[in-house]
């Protein structure tokens, strides 16, 4: 690595514009400085550099690259793209040209271009395990999961003590619904220093993916430990005791996240949901708390789902009936709606209108099982 006392030792001698260097000299201090940070020094350097025509092919890739890096740090990415473009072409071995291209365009919200260049470049470089970790990257920001996982993995044969690669494959298994490969990669990242929020709320959702319940609760506590305003273990934490039969310690949760952010639909969901299970006179708090949830988002088909349950327990199936229907108006393959109403009208004894449910169900699950049946 470069160091910019490096350069100052190079450049005490000789004048200050650099005018008098070497073009092979004054590449590698243009690319010490645009390592450094110092884009505007290096620019001058780095040009003069590559209008010498002195270079080899390498070394004019290696000067594209510095400019590139220099615009990308100038936040000019219409100039840094060209320029990263022309190193590739002077060295498609140039295994940074391409992360930095790569990371403009996901920088820039354009996605497949950043895919198709990680691409081009593991066409190139197969082995470079920093370009196989950005590609994994990328593919999980798109939603390619299982591709993300792939790549991950491989990048992380590469460089097995990488702690931070390993958080980010056992984030890409959680994602994937592999949660016994999660908790190993994500503990591997915990034992290797790695000790912030974010880790140990996925292990929290890999433990809970597993149904060890209290390892998910052990894990989003000590999230909740390193940054008590972590929201999102909070609220997991709060699915979790639920899931255990404690409601109040979920509502304790719930109402915390919704403390910091009142417009929390799906605490507020959750919340409603528990005070709905509490029975009682909790029903019309739970009700207040679902209708609220449609007041902001009236296309919320969970909420209509657990109104409809507290109409059943209170024994009035016509508005229970009346409510998924609002919900599979709004979402016609709603699973969860049409299961809720599917029970509303076996108890109302209407076996036509149950039958036509019951057909949509199965189709709606027809490719969900021919997918399963491939795997």
């Amino acid at each position: 690595m470069r160091t910019i006392t490096a350069v100052i030792l190079c450049l005490t001698a000789l004048p200050a514009n650099g005018a008098e260097l070497p073009a092979a000299q004054a590449l590698e201090v243009g690319l010490t400085y645009a390592d450094s940070g110092a884009a505007r020094k290096a620019m001058p350097l780095l040009k003069r550099a590559l209008n010498s025509k002195k270079l080899d092919a390498r070394q004019q890739a290696r000067a594209h690259l510095g400019l590139g890096v220099c615009h990308a740090q100038l936040e000019q990415p219409e100039l840094a793209i060209p320029q990263l473009e022309q190193a590739i072409a002077l060295d498609p071995k140039l295994g940074k040209a391409y992360l930095l291209l790569g990371m403009t365009y996901d920088l820039g919200e354009q996605r497949p271009l950043a895919l198709a260049v990680y691409r081009r470049g593991i066409a190139a470089l197969p082995e470079d395990a920093e370009l196989l970790h950005e590609l994994g990257l990328s593919e999980l920001m798109a939603g390619e999961v299982a591709a993300a996982v792939e790549h991950l993995r491989a990048a992380q044969r590469l460089k097995p003590h990488d702690a931070g690669l390993a958080g980010d494959l056992g984030y890409a298994q959680l994602r994937a619904g592999q949660f016994d490969a999660a908790v190993a990669s994500l503990g591997e990242a915990q034992r290797d220093g790695i000790g912030d929020a974010d880790l140990y709320t996925h292990l929290g959702d890999a433990y809970a993916g597993k149904n060890d319940l209290q390892r998910a609760l052990d894990s989003y506590d000590r999230a909740l430990e390193i940054e008590p305003g972590k929201s999102r273990a909070r609220f997991h934490k709060g699915l979790v005791l639920a899931q255990k039969g404690d409601l109040a310690g979920a509502m304790v949760c719930y109402r915390a996240v919704l403390r910091s952010d009142p417009r929390n639909l799906r605490a507020q969901l959750e919340l409603g949901a528990a005070l709905a299970r509490t029975g009682g006179t909790s029903l019309d708090d739970a009700e207040r708390t679902l209708r609220a949830v449609l007041q902001q988002d009236p296309s919320y088909g969970d909420a209509y789902v657990e109104l409809a349950r507290i109409a059943v327990a209170r024994g009035d199936l016509a508005a229970a009936r009346k409510l998924l229907e609002q919900a599979l108006e709004r979402k016609p393959d709603d699973e969860r709606a049409l299961e809720a109403l599917e029970q509303v009208l076996d108890q109302l004894k209407d076996p036509e209108a149950r039958a036509k449910v019951s057909d949509r169900l199965k189709k709606l699950r027809q490719p969900q099982r021919a997918k399963e049946r491939r795997r």
